[in-house]
């Protein structure tokens, strides 16, 4: 990694679409860091609300580009190539950064140089700017991190600093999703990178009706399609890690098919047991590599699933009155 010089210059990249009741405030937070070495980029996906009126009051302690609508990825993407910084953070255009975001986590990279990214908690807030909760994350040891962020997904993107050159490594945000772009980059970083994490929030993340979180069948189909290019694109091991000490592949694949069909992304869930299957004997994965080409995919794993939990139930079952058999034999008397 590159040896961080302070103060290193941070770009803030702030994609925006219709959001006149909120940019404002979330431009403020940008430009009120107290970290001085920054630039605040924000670009207007093709508004058509008064939030290019509101950006072009800010002259030029910003600078402001105008698109036509592309969605957030590529809005992110223009921002970037027109970035200085040595590190980008992304702040949504209805989010509020607190005023030592910044500093603090170039001090936690100039602390551990090797870190890609570092995030942090953050407060939930209501549409109005009420605290709702403190959302707490964590950071798993690097071999658990893939596959618990596949169960979870517990980092925050607008917490997120992160290195540019790291960005460059692995490439830019995705167009072609709609959402969870974010997911997806961390993800590839996680290929290559190790991430930091700050236990306190430096970020208020507003929770609405016009938020992005609310489209449940578009974030079902981009978080389906980035676990299909999990599982195009990762080892086992960079997926398990030290899962597979304790589980052969196959139980390993059938835990994330499970992982997967909770989270209702039933392609990638079909995908995982399907690979499952290749690591079983012939017979088995034939008959049900058919049924997976002939019957619904949520039906096919659902019936796998559960008759993976029911022979699981009746094994502890078992295990469990052979324990007591033995227990009642070494209490007879001699």
């Amino acid at each position: 990694m590159t040896e961080i010089r302070t103060p290193s210059k941070v770009s803030i990249i702030i994609p925006v679409y219709n959001c006149e009741k909120y940019i404002r405030e979330c431009v403020e937070s940008a430009l009120a860091q107290d970290y001085e070495n920054l630039e605040v980029i924000v670009v207007d996906d093709g508004s058509t609300d008064a939030t290019p009126e509101i950006l072009k009051e800010f002259g030029d302690r910003i600078c402001y580009i105008q698109q036509e609508n592309q969605g957030a990825a590529a809005a992110f993407n223009h921002g970037l190539r027109l970035a200085k910084g040595s590190f980008v953070s992304w702040l949504s255009g209805d989010d509020v950064f607190l005023p030592d975001k910044i500093r603090q986590q170039i001090s936690k990279f100039q602390e551990d140089p090797d870190l890609a990214a570092v995030y942090t908690d953050y407060i939930r807030i209501d549409a109005e700017g009420h605290e709702l909760e403190i959302v707490h994350s964590h950071c798993p040891p690097p071999r658990q991190f893939v596959r618990e962020y596949l169960t979870h997904g517990f980092v925050s993107a607008v917490s997120l600093l992160i290195r540019r050159e790291c960005i460059d490594e692995v490439g830019p945000f995705d167009e072609s999703l709609k959402a969870y772009e974010d997911y997806d980059m961390l993800l590839r970083l996680l290929q290559h990178y190790r991430l930091g994490y700050i236990a306190v929030p430096t970020v208020k993340y507003r929770w609405h009706s016009a938020n992005m979180s609310h489209r449940f069948r578009l974030l079902q189909d981009c978080r389906d399609r980035i676990f299909l290019k999990v599982l195009r694109n990762f080892s086992p091991q960079e997926i398990f890690g030290d899962l597979l000490e304790r589980k052969d592949l196959g139980d390993s694949y059938e835990w994330l098919a499970l992982t997967f069909a909770r989270q209702f992304t039933f392609q990638a869930a079909t995908a995982a047991m399907k690979k499952a299957l290749r690591e079983r004997f012939a017979v088995k994965r034939a008959v049900l590599l058919v049924l997976f080409e002939l019957i619904s995919i949520p039906v096919v794993v659902w019936v796998l699933l559960t008759v993976r939990r029911i022979r699981g139930g009746i094994k502890k079952w078992w295990l469990q009155k052979q324990t007591i058999r033995e227990t009642r034999e070494g209490d007879r008397p001699l």
